[in-house]
């Protein structure tokens, strides 16, 4: 139902939103539902025309199908080496 994917910042930078976006625009389907946690910085989604579904963590960790477990799993996987 869903492809997941991460897109690491290899130089350990920070983006900024118009990074983010430019990111996302190169990278992601234009019909593509994005999950993502409540950081403010993917807000941004909101104002365009993207299917954009958050997770708030201080509340729940999965809304029906909506979750960003694989991403999390993925991430803990990637510490641990």
């Amino acid at each position: 139902m869903h492809a997941k994917a991460a897109l690491p910042n290899k130089e350990g930078k920070k983006l900024t939103r118009k990074q983010l976006l430019n990111v996302i625009n190169e990278e992601v389907y234009k019909d593509a539902t994005i999950v993502t946690e409540e950081f403010i910085g993917y807000k941004i989604l909101d104002k365009k025309e993207r299917i954009h579904l958050t997770i708030d963590h201080s509340k729940e960790y999965v809304k029906g199908d909506v979750h960003t477990n694989i991403i999390e799993g993925f991430w803990s996987f990637l510490k641990e080496e």
